[in-house]
Protein backbone atom coordinates (compact mmCIF):
# COMPACT_ATOMS: atom_id res chain seq x y z
CA UNK A 1 0.00 0.00 0.00
CA UNK A 2 1.30 3.46 -0.96
CA UNK A 3 1.70 6.32 1.23
CA UNK A 4 -1.06 8.44 0.00
CA UNK A 5 -2.99 4.72 0.10
CA UNK A 6 -2.51 4.43 3.96
CA UNK A 7 -3.24 8.09 4.34
CA UNK A 8 -6.52 7.74 2.77
CA UNK A 9 -6.91 4.50 4.59
CA UNK A 10 -6.58 6.18 7.97
CA UNK A 11 -9.17 9.11 6.85
CA UNK A 12 -11.86 6.66 6.06
CA UNK A 13 -11.27 4.65 9.50
CA UNK A 14 -11.18 8.15 11.22
CA UNK A 15 -15.03 8.68 9.06
CA UNK A 16 -15.94 5.52 9.61
CA UNK A 17 -15.78 5.89 14.00
CA UNK A 18 -18.27 8.82 13.78
CA UNK A 19 -20.98 6.31 12.02
CA UNK A 20 -21.86 3.68 9.03
CA UNK A 21 -21.02 5.22 5.28
CA UNK A 22 -22.35 3.68 2.28
CA UNK A 23 -19.86 2.69 -0.29
CA UNK A 24 -20.36 5.91 -2.02
CA UNK A 25 -20.28 7.99 0.71
CA UNK A 26 -17.20 7.23 1.85
CA UNK A 27 -15.58 7.79 -2.02
CA UNK A 28 -17.32 11.04 -2.03
CA UNK A 29 -15.51 11.60 1.44
CA UNK A 30 -11.99 10.67 0.29
CA UNK A 31 -12.41 12.38 -3.17
CA UNK A 32 -13.28 15.89 -1.33
CA UNK A 33 -10.97 15.18 1.65
CA UNK A 34 -8.32 14.74 -1.23
CA UNK A 35 -8.95 17.99 -3.20
CA UNK A 36 -8.08 19.74 0.28
CA UNK A 37 -5.04 17.83 0.74
CA UNK A 38 -3.38 17.98 -2.38
CA UNK A 39 0.17 18.18 -1.30
CA UNK A 40 0.18 15.18 0.29
CA UNK A 41 -2.07 12.84 -2.58
CA UNK A 42 -0.73 12.60 -6.09
CA UNK A 43 -4.01 13.80 -8.06
CA UNK A 44 -3.32 11.44 -11.32
CA UNK A 45 -3.21 8.21 -8.57
CA UNK A 46 -6.11 9.14 -6.71
CA UNK A 47 -8.94 7.17 -7.98
CA UNK A 48 -7.17 4.48 -8.06
CA UNK A 49 -5.47 4.69 -4.51
CA UNK A 50 -9.50 5.44 -3.28
CA UNK A 51 -10.45 2.44 -5.25
CA UNK A 52 -8.04 0.42 -3.42
CA UNK A 53 -9.00 1.95 -0.30
CA UNK A 54 -12.57 0.82 -0.46
CA UNK A 55 -11.50 -2.43 -1.84
CA UNK A 56 -9.60 -3.09 1.54
CA UNK A 57 -12.67 -1.32 3.57
CA UNK A 58 -14.88 -3.86 1.67
CA UNK A 59 -12.58 -6.89 2.16
CA UNK A 60 -12.23 -6.01 5.82
CA UNK A 61 -15.65 -5.78 6.34
CA UNK A 62 -15.34 -2.39 7.77
CA UNK A 63 -17.56 -0.96 4.64
CA UNK A 64 -20.99 -2.64 3.52
CA UNK A 65 -23.96 -1.17 2.02
CA UNK A 66 -26.37 -3.84 2.95
CA UNK A 67 -24.88 -2.81 7.01
CA UNK A 68 -25.55 0.82 6.40
CA UNK A 69 -28.83 0.01 4.92
CA UNK A 70 -29.94 -1.75 8.07
CA UNK A 71 -28.59 0.87 10.33
CA UNK A 72 -30.02 4.13 8.45
CA UNK A 73 -33.69 1.79 8.62
CA UNK A 74 -33.08 1.36 12.15
CA UNK A 75 -32.63 4.68 12.76
CA UNK A 76 -35.27 6.38 10.87
CA UNK A 77 -37.82 3.59 12.48
CA UNK A 78 -36.63 4.31 16.07
CA UNK A 79 -35.29 7.67 16.57
CA UNK A 80 -37.08 9.70 14.22
CA UNK A 81 -40.01 8.03 12.72
CA UNK A 82 -40.07 7.98 8.80
CA UNK A 83 -42.26 5.98 6.89
CA UNK A 84 -41.15 3.31 3.77
CA UNK A 85 -41.11 5.69 1.04
CA UNK A 86 -38.75 8.53 2.83
CA UNK A 87 -36.27 5.85 3.80
CA UNK A 88 -35.57 4.34 0.76
CA UNK A 89 -35.36 8.11 -0.80
CA UNK A 90 -32.24 8.66 1.67
CA UNK A 91 -30.70 5.47 1.47
CA UNK A 92 -30.80 6.44 -2.92
CA UNK A 93 -28.99 10.03 -1.56
CA UNK A 94 -26.87 8.38 0.66
CA UNK A 95 -25.26 6.07 -2.44
CA UNK A 96 -27.20 2.62 -1.62
CA UNK A 97 -28.02 0.53 -4.66
CA UNK A 98 -32.04 -0.25 -5.40
CA UNK A 99 -30.96 -4.03 -5.21
CA UNK A 100 -29.44 -4.10 -1.56
CA UNK A 101 -32.51 -1.39 -0.60
CA UNK A 102 -35.22 -4.19 -1.97
CA UNK A 103 -33.27 -7.02 -0.42
CA UNK A 104 -33.89 -4.85 2.95
CA UNK A 105 -37.15 -4.14 2.38
CA UNK A 106 -38.16 -7.91 1.92
CA UNK A 107 -35.82 -9.07 4.53
CA UNK A 108 -37.16 -6.75 7.16
CA UNK A 109 -40.47 -5.69 6.22
CA UNK A 110 -42.05 -8.28 4.27
CA UNK A 111 -44.37 -9.47 6.83
CA UNK A 112 -43.89 -6.69 9.57
CA UNK A 113 -43.99 -3.52 7.75
CA UNK A 114 -47.71 -2.71 8.17
CA UNK A 115 -47.93 -3.24 11.35
CA UNK A 116 -45.06 -1.64 12.46
CA UNK A 117 -45.47 2.12 10.22
CA UNK A 118 -49.41 1.32 12.01
CA UNK A 119 -47.99 1.04 15.71
CA UNK A 120 -45.33 4.50 14.72
CA UNK A 121 -48.28 6.22 13.01
CA UNK A 122 -50.06 6.06 15.86
CA UNK A 123 -47.72 6.64 18.30
CA UNK A 124 -46.77 10.04 16.89
CA UNK A 125 -50.51 10.88 16.81
CA UNK A 126 -51.56 10.06 20.48
CA UNK A 127 -48.65 12.37 21.39
CA UNK A 128 -49.46 15.01 19.02
CA UNK A 129 -53.10 15.19 19.42
CA UNK A 130 -53.29 16.68 22.66
CA UNK A 131 -51.94 19.95 20.68
CA UNK A 132 -55.14 19.89 18.93
CA UNK A 133 -58.30 19.02 21.63
CA UNK A 134 -60.94 21.02 19.74
CA UNK A 135 -59.83 20.48 16.37
CA UNK A 136 -62.48 18.89 13.61
CA UNK A 137 -61.56 15.77 11.76
CA UNK A 138 -60.29 17.72 8.21
CA UNK A 139 -58.28 20.32 10.98
CA UNK A 140 -56.67 16.80 12.01
CA UNK A 141 -56.47 15.31 8.45
CA UNK A 142 -54.92 18.71 6.90
CA UNK A 143 -52.16 19.47 9.96
CA UNK A 144 -51.35 15.80 11.85
CA UNK A 145 -51.95 13.72 8.28
CA UNK A 146 -50.37 16.47 6.27
CA UNK A 147 -47.29 15.83 8.33
CA UNK A 148 -47.08 11.98 8.54
CA UNK A 149 -47.61 11.83 5.12
CA UNK A 150 -44.37 14.13 4.62
CA UNK A 151 -42.44 11.77 6.18
CA UNK A 152 -43.22 9.13 4.29
CA UNK A 153 -46.47 7.22 5.76
CA UNK A 154 -48.68 6.18 3.41
CA UNK A 155 -52.01 8.53 3.23
CA UNK A 156 -54.75 5.46 4.09
CA UNK A 157 -53.01 4.23 6.90
CA UNK A 158 -52.50 7.75 8.53
CA UNK A 159 -56.25 8.92 7.46
CA UNK A 160 -57.54 5.49 9.37
CA UNK A 161 -55.49 6.13 12.45
CA UNK A 162 -56.73 9.27 12.98
CA UNK A 163 -60.49 8.11 12.89
CA UNK A 164 -60.08 5.67 15.19
CA UNK A 165 -58.25 7.95 17.60
CA UNK A 166 -60.77 10.49 16.86
CA UNK A 167 -63.79 7.34 17.68
CA UNK A 168 -61.80 6.39 20.90
CA UNK A 169 -62.11 10.08 22.25
CA UNK A 170 -66.19 10.01 21.60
Amino acid sequence: MSDSQSFLFARALAHLTRRPQSVSAIREYLESFAHKKTMRIDPETLHADIDAVVERLLHERLLDDKAFASWWIDQRTRVTPRGWRVIVQELKQEGVSMDVIDSLKEDRFAETQAGDEREVVMMVLSKKMSRFPSASREELYRKLGGSLIRKGFAPGLVYRCIDELLQKKV
